[in-house]
């Protein structure tokens, strides 16, 4: 059991310093790219890129766009800009000549990756549960249970990632997230509006990227 918490910690710091080596890489911004003047779509327009050129990522933003019970994320990038300013850049989108936005496929890798990994867990559990179909015991009956489980995940899976930049729409969550840092800061003299379980999971997320940004964390944690 304590070799599997290792592991799951030792993961979260690698991904962590994964995420933050990723601060200060150059980023190639395309042709008829929108450069806006802050982190949302609806900010105002730097201007848009009248070829491609190479700029210094100074640091990245996740941005919601809430519809609940759904939302969708997008990344903002803060490139420090040939003329010397800050611009904010979504490499997915850009824009056309009717003066509209597009954007492109915003699945990301990882989220491809976990379909193989149900569609292997539905098609195992479902072959123990015929495996041990004859033999004495709740084995079996527990793989078949799983299956049902695991199918019903795998094919949200699919619903969501059909969706691209799909999540569900953080509605109880920021209750639960000021729970937490106010723990981290030694403060209780707020009343609890939330269970306080629910925080403490969130709490090796929030070690390893000590953001203190709930937006930071959505997406691991989701």
């Amino acid at each position: 059991m304590m070799r599997g918490v290792r592991r799951l910690f030792l993961l979260l710091i690698v991904a962590g310093a994964a995420f933050a080596a990723q601060a200060g890489r150059m980023v190639t911004v395309e042709a008829a790219t929108p450069i806006f003047r802050a982190p949302s779509f609806d900010a105002p327009l730097l201007g848009i890129a009248n070829r491609a050129f190479q700029a210094e990522e100074k640091a990245e933003k996740l941005v919601l766009v809430s519809r609940h019970p759904l939302a969708r994320y997008h990344r903002f990038s803060e490139l420090l800009l040939p003329d010397g300013q800050t611009g904010y850049v979504n490499i997915h989108l850009t824009a056309t000549e009717r003066g509209t936005f597009r954007s492109g496929n915003v699945v990301e890798w990882w989220r491809l990756t976990l379909l193989p990994l149900f569609a292997g867990g539905v098609l195992a559990a479902a072959a123990a549960a015929w495996k041990f179909r004859n033999e004495p015991g709740r084995r079996s009956w527990l793989f078949l249970a799983l299956t049902p489980i695991l199918l019903r995940q795998f094919l949200l899976l699919l619903l969501v990632n059909a969706g691209q930049n799909m999540m569900p729409n953080p509605a109880d969550e920021p209750g639960y997230y000021a729970n937490l840092t106010d723990f981290l800061a030694g403060d209780f003299s707020r009343r609890w509006h939330f269970t306080v379980g629910t925080s403490l999971f969130y709490l090796p997320f929030e070690l390893v990227s000590g953001t203190r940004n709930l937006t930071d964390i959505l997406l691991p944690l989701c």
